[in-house]
């Protein structure tokens, strides 16, 4: 399944991520997205993401969903898999 989208955030906080949760947390792959950072003033980072993740018998199951964690905190949400 393709993951792909993107994060802002506060240019003073500490961020990790994201990742997709399938059980465990795998990171995701960072892009370029100038067309989205053109939208946010200097105080955002901007960032894309985009991985394929493999839907497996073990992952097929349970629920799915994007991870980021700003400045210690963790903000979950939830993907959709078909």
């Amino acid at each position: 399944m393709l993951v792909q989208g993107w994060v802002a955030v506060p240019r003073a906080a500490e961020w990790e991520g994201p990742f997709v949760d399938v059980g465990e947390l795998r990171p995701l792959e960072l892009v370029q997205r100038g067309e989205v950072e053109a939208g946010f003033s200097d105080d955002w980072r901007v960032t894309g993401y985009q991985t394929i993740v493999p839907i497996t018998p073990e992952t097929s199951s349970g629920s799915w969903a994007l991870v980021l964690r700003i400045d210690g905190q963790e903000y979950r949400e939830p993907l959709d898999v078909d």
